[in-house]
């Protein structure tokens, strides 16, 4: 088993991501990434948001948060967030919890799930927070 706060995304899981939303998990896959990480998981699915548009979900697990990078800090998620979309001000980003309308450009993450989930539990990834 590995503590969570030590796993990225694996390959498989990658795949899986793109495989049903044509993305990765920060250019579009992220919201199946995340409800899967959050039914697994348990928490609260959140959104990185930019001047309160959501940019990119992710799971609150306790006073951590949970993506594609593993678990980190509410500002190293923001700093990975703006990097990837090239802005150096941090200040107009915050995270929030998931609301309907949110990341509407992302593919429905109904379909994926399972397969995220069974590679999860494949992995051996458990909490320690």
């Amino acid at each position: 088993m590995k503590a969570l706060e030590l796993c990225t995304i694996t390959d498989k899981m990658y795949d899986i991501v793109v495989h049903y939303t044509g993305c990765g998990p920060f250019d579009g896959g992220c919201l199946l990434y995340a409800t899967a990480a959050y039914q697994h998981f348990g928490g609260q699915l959140m959104v990185v948001s930019y001047k309160d548009i959501a940019q990119h979900a992710c799971v609150q697990l306790g006073s951590k948060y949970f993506d594609a990078n593993g678990l980190t800090s509410k500002s190293k998620i923001i700093e990975s967030m703006a990097y990837e979309i090239h802005s150096i001000d941090y200040t107009n980003f915050d995270i929030r919890p998931f609301k309907k309308g949110d990341l509407d450009d992302c593919e429905s993450p109904s379909v994926g799930v399972n397969e995220l989930i069974k590679e999860f539990i494949h992995a051996g990834w458990i909490i320690i927070l």
